[in-house]
């Protein structure tokens, strides 16, 4: 087997820049009826792909719909930094009822391992956004706003210490009992409280 020791085929740069989604407006089918309008997903640009750790590519799909619901809060808006937090929960609840953790190599881990991973990947890449500002020219936030992006860098900056502290630090037993590891809805609801915060 190519891919062991609780590695699996990866995309690599799993980012909603390599993502092309089909949409599901009928008038955007062709007049021949092509096309299935179901909103199926195709990733490109598999340069990157490897065996790697279970959550990377959902870790790193996170990140950038994060800095969007903080440029989104930046703006006064809300209801649309609340929609994408939301989506982000509902991405991680179908990727995890697609996981097969009891089967071959992945027997190893536990979904609260996989959640440690995606919060740790996206700390990688959150930390490449602050840092170096990457896509910051397509968020939702008028070019002009200097001040904007300072506090969405200064954010993602604080965010990305939590997420490596979720994901590869001490989130790894609970308060209370050294002995006694953390539950995946202890890990979820800091991840929450944190990015809400």
């Amino acid at each position: 087997d190519v891919c062991s020791s609780d590695l699996c085929y990866t995309h690599g740069d799993c980012q909603v820049f390599n993502m092309l989604i089909e949409g599901n407006n009928t008038s955007s089918q062709s007049s021949n009826g092509s096309g299935s309008g179901s909103g199926d997903v195709a990733f490109v640009d598999w340069e990157f792909s490897h065996c790697g750790p279970v959550g990377k590519d959902l870790g790193f799909a996170y990140s950038f719909p994060l800095t969007c619901a903080l440029a989104h809060a930046v703006n006064g808006d809300t209801d649309s930094s609340e929609a994408i937090l939301d989506w982000l929960d509902t991405a991680w609840d179908a990727y995890a009822a697609s996981l097969q953790l009891d089967d071959g190599n992945l027997g190893r881990l536990s979904i609260e391992d996989v959640y440690r991973q995606v919060m740790g990947f996206m700390a990688v890449l959150t930390c490449a956004y602050a840092e170096l500002g990457l896509f910051f020219e397509y968020l939702p936030l008028e070019t002009s706003n200097d001040e904007g992006r300072e506090r969405i860098k200064e954010s993602l900056r604080v965010l990305t210490l939590e997420f490596f502290d979720l994901g590869f630090g001490g989130a790894l037993s609970t308060d209370n009992n050294e002995d006694e590891p953390v539950t995946l809805e202890e890990l979820r609801m800091r991840y929450r409280r944190t990015v809400r915060t």
